[in-house]
């Protein structure tokens, strides 16, 4: 461990976090596959998403120092740098205040996205993937508000 980074280790099937955990520290995958997913209130595992190398992995709950929002757990053996809290507000610290606003901002309409599938109102995974992709646009770096919503009466734009 130095700096607040550590390599850490995880067999197949080993959870790195659980949901509802408090967030001290997120991973930025290495090697190997960790699935996310949520425990629905009715007991039906949602799956999230697969995360593989390149990839941080929990550093939204960090950030906005809430639980964290789903269950990660290995798929294969996976390395990682665990990297805490203080070590990623050093680098925090680093970076201009917009820069840490938008950062900021694009956590927080994920977190609310996040709430939307765990209470049931999204389901299917086309329909998840296309609302992630309209909140930020990296090709222009612009952030979009023309995220699609469910009524009762089905999909509209807000």
């Amino acid at each position: 461990k130095s700096n607040g980074i550590e390599l850490v280790y995880f067999e197949s099937g080993e959870v790195l976090f659980h949901e509802n955990e408090e967030s001290y520290h997120f991973f930025v995958i290495q090697e190997g596959s960790v699935e996310v997913f949520k425990d629905g209130d009715d007991g039906v595992r949602l799956p999230l998403t697969v995360v593989s190398e390149g990839s941080a992995l929990g550093e939204f709950a960090m950030i906005n120092r809430a639980p964290r929002s789903a269950t990660a757990r290995a798929i294969t053996p996976v390395r990682a740098a665990k990297i805490s809290e203080a070590a990623y507000q050093e680098l925090l610290n680093e970076l201009p205040d917009w820069a840490m606003s938008v950062i900021k901002s694009l956590i927080d309409r994920l977190h609310k996205t996040n709430e939307i599938i765990r209470k049931g109102r999204i389901v299917s995974p086309d329909l998840r993937r296309e609302i992630e992709a309209t909140e930020f646009d990296p090709d222009s770096g612009t952030i979009t508000d023309s995220t699609p919503f469910l009524t009762s009466s089905g999909l509209e734009e807000d």
